[in-house]
């Protein structure tokens, strides 16, 4: 990239969505096309509606941009990634602009959108064994060597992924998956714990993807799980256009500045779904019984269905037992960080109009469900509980 990019064209498919420019004052301004204008919908529900027009953002929560494009960006280990290869290759990754970004992500990121001109890196490398990745992973993070044997390979696989963990993404037999590593703060069976986690969430009612275990010769294995945004539909893969709550609301997730009050409303006006409603109440009751403290913006979805040209809540995702380093909840509950008692969980639900009792009787299944399942396992195995301590 010899030349900086001052604009770059958002496409969905074949679709032409618009375009991003840089502004003089640093901002990147977005406009639609004119074919999206006559056949589109709204890529972001309350910033970015159909119209003529150049849209500003009016917040600094992304970089100068709006949240639908800052949630194609790659997390820190992307990031990582990203600037590890570029300089063995010869570039400061650091001089990169966000445009520039944006075209590495090409039709690579997370959702739908698409970005171009593209710096696709389009290397065809065979998926080394899950051992040897995770081990280079370590390696990526714990020292700044460039000598590393593994480094393309989990620049493909893993240089668009969110989050701070070492992943990668996965595609067999159509399925599209998240496999994650330990990072060098993680036990070695973190996976395991994270699996554990997940069926016990399940088990509470909580909609989650299809999860997975695969097996290590080194600890407790690597947990996986399917992408929502990936589908295979008669051989052909299908990518569905998503949405972070953080992105949605214009918001700082590394803030709490969120109430499930807030995710609540904002379900009911996008779902108009009591499904949805009740799946995210479920989600709220888990993570305070189960200690999910890191429930921030971020971890919370929204899907687009183009054919019923409506939205609805994204199955769950990073859930963790995890504390935060200010003692409290990244999303309140009715206003209450940490102490949440029943009565706060209920007053939820019920100002975003489900039944009293149906909140109770949910609150309390989860609530006996979490018990049953975490805390009896944890009791048996007391050196997990640091692990799970871990907030990632």
């Amino acid at each position: 990239m010899a030349d900086k990019l001052d604009r770059i064209f958002v496409k969905y498919g074949d679709r032409s969505v618009g375009t991003i420019a840089e502004t003089k004052d640093g901002r990147l301004a977005f406009a639609y096309s004119e074919e999206w204008l006559d056949t589109g919908f709204a890529i972001s529900p309350f910033s970015l509606p159909v119209k003529k027009g150049v849209f500003l953002p009016n917040k600094q929560a992304f970089a100068g941009m709006h949240g639908v494009f800052a949630d194609s960006l790659p997390g820190n280990w992307g990031t990582i990634l990203l600037k590890r290869y570029m300089q063995r290759n010869g570039y400061d990754a650091d001089k990169f602009n966000i445009l520039e970004r944006l075209a590495m992500v090409g039709q690579n990121g997370i959702g739908a959108l698409s970005f171009e001109p593209r710096a696709d890196f389009n290397m065809q490398i065979p998926v080394s064994k899950y051992d040897d990745l995770a081990e280079e992973s370590i390696k990526i993070l714990t020292s700044k060597s460039l000598d590393l044997e593994k480094l393309d390979e989990l620049f493909v696989l893993g240089s668009v992924t969110g989050g701070d963990r070492p992943k990668i993404f996965t595609c067999n037999a159509g399925i599209h998956r998240i496999v994650k590593f330990p990072s060098n703060f993680d036990a070695t069976n973190i996976g395991e714990m994270e699996y554990d986690y997940a069926q016990c969430a399940i088990s509470c009612g909580v909609n989650m993807p299809e999860v997975k275990l695969f097996t290590s010769d080194n600890g407790g294995g690597y947990f996986a799980i399917r992408r929502f945004d990936r589908e295979t539909i008669a051989g052909e893969e299908k990518k569905n256009h998503t949405l972070t709550a953080a992105a949605i609301l214009e918001i700082d997730s590394r803030v709490p500045c969120l109430d499930y009050n807030n995710l609540m409303k904002v379900t009911r006006i996008l779902t108009d779904r009591r499904s949805d409603i009740e799946n995210l109440y479920t989600r709220m009751c888990f993570n305070v019984y189960a200690h999910n403290y890191d429930d921030n913006a971020r971890n919370f979805s929204f899907i687009y269905d183009e054919k019923r040209d409506a939205w609805r809540l994204a199955p769950a995702y990073d859930l963790t037992y995890c504390f935060t380093s200010f003692g409290e909840h990244f999303t309140t509950v009715d206003g209450a960080g940490r102490d949440i008692v029943m009565d706060d969980l209920v007053s939820v639900g019920v100002k975003a109009g489900m039944d009293n009792r149906k909140c109770v009787q949910i609150a309390k299944e989860v609530r006996h469900c979490v018990n049953e399942m975490l805390w009896k396992y944890l009791e048996h195995k007391p050196t997990r509980i640091n692990y799970y301590s871990m907030s990632y």
